[in-house]
């Protein structure tokens, strides 16, 4: 039984444990704070839809590593399946599901720039991001 157990374990471990990528940023860290106000990196990291909303969020440095974060865990289950050394992150982009909506919004709409509610009134990109896809051009996107 008990040799039964480990095999199966180690099956899944094998098969679902390669398709999940991680990512965890200290935003207590110096060297991660008012990164948002460094374009050099922004432009480096994110597309100008991603950056917009970084600039209108109310924690840019939170929009900023959300974006960041979700890239770095999607390549990492790339690099384990595909083997690929480049990553470009400014190349990808993020879907997101905002907390406030059941709608998609994409860092490739314009709806980023601000969400029109049920109520009509417009309300700034949250950076609470509960689930989300990144788009890798090629590539099926890969849940986040």
């Amino acid at each position: 039984m008990r040799r039964r157990l480990l095999n199966g374990w180690l099956k899944w471990r094998s098969v679902i444990l390669s398709y999940i990528g991680n990512d965890i940023v200290d935003l207590k860290d110096p060297g991660n704070r008012k990164k948002s106000m460094d374009s050099r990196f922004l432009k480096k990291t994110l597309t100008d839809e991603e950056i917009e909303i970084v600039n209108l969020s109310r924690n840019p440095d939170t929009a900023l590593w959300s974006f960041w974060a979700c890239k770095e865990a999607a390549y990492k289950v790339i690099k384990k399946s595909h083997h690929e050394d480049s990553f470009i992150p400014s190349r990808w982009s993020v879907k997101i599901r905002l907390p406030s909506t059941k709608h998609p919004v994409s860092s490739r709409s314009e709806r980023n720039v601000g969400l029109r509610s049920h109520m009509g009134q417009y309300h700034q990109p949250y950076t609470d991001y509960q689930k989300g896809q990144v788009m890798i051009p090629g590539r099926a996107a890969i849940s986040v």
